[in-house]
């Protein structure tokens, strides 16, 4: 009996927090902080291309580090398009309005993206040398590709 008391209020518990958690995952959060988190992930993905960049080329001596940076690149890189919600089109943001009026595209591209950070990841976890640069750069451009028409020229 004390068992089954024990259990009704752990299952109790398991549901009450799995439901706080699903309404606070599900919280309309603010455009701006949207926009924000965008910016901030998609300024990480720059920063890890660049230190790969130098890595693979041979300009600094962080081999080791390699691999971690083709990580953050193939986690960063998920789900792209879940960061452009309705809502996050107007405001500070370097995003042009084709990604909501050719969203199908959008997505599109944005896969494609993904796969090329996960071929980047996986040739570096392989070791397979001979192609590091090559799929680096086939992530890269994909990610230009996607930017030709989906994101504003920056002005310096």
């Amino acid at each position: 009996m004390h068992h089954a008391i024990c259990q009704r209020y752990f299952n109790f518990a398991v549901i009450a927090l799995f439901s706080a958690l699903l309404s606070a995952e599900s919280a309309a959060s603010d455009p701006a902080d949207i926009i924000q988190y965008r910016k901030s992930v998609m300024q990480s993905r720059r920063e890890h291309i660049a230190a790969a960049t130098l890595i693979i080329k041979h300009k600094v001596e962080f081999r080791n580090q390699l691999a971690d940076h083709a990580l953050a690149l193939e986690v960063t890189n998920k789900d792209t398009a879940s960061l452009f919600p309705l809502g996050t089109e107007a405001g500070e943001t370097g995003a042009l309005n084709s990604v909501w009026s050719n969203n199908a595209e959008f997505q599109k591209r944005s896969r494609d993206t993904e796969q090329k950070a996960a071929k980047f990841a996986k040739t570096v976890s392989s070791g397979d040398t001979q192609n590091y640069g090559a799929h680096l750069a086939e992530l890269l451009d994909s990610c230009k590709f996607c930017h030709k028409d989906f994101r504003k020229k920056e002005t310096k």
